[in-house]
């Protein structure tokens, strides 16, 4: 049975603890919790329209001819400037 490697080190910036003002800021996320490391998520989006903030999102899965690699699952985040109404997530 062949292994794969383990993951090189993070580049996360989130891991940098970037400093977030929440009364201006806000923080968009979406998390993956099927624990195949080929899946990807994305924030490809984020519009506002006269009702909410609509984030459109991306979750790319690989082939079926793809072996599954075990992982805890992936996440997307971004800082966007705060809104105050309603969050809407569709996926692309």
């Amino acid at each position: 049975m062949d292994f794969v490697s383990s993951p090189g080190p993070s580049d996360d910036p989130l891991l940098q603890r970037p400093a977030i003002d929440f009364n201006s800021q806000m923080v968009l996320a979406i998390i993956c919790q099927d624990p195949n490391r080929f899946i990807d998520v994305e924030i490809v989006d984020v519009e506002r329209t006269p009702d909410a903030l609509r984030v459109l999102c991306c979750v790319s899965k690989p082939g079926p001819v793809v072996p599954k690699v075990i992982s805890y699952g992936t996440y997307c985040a971004v800082v966007v400037v705060r809104f105050d109404g309603e969050v809407v997530f569709a996926e692309k």
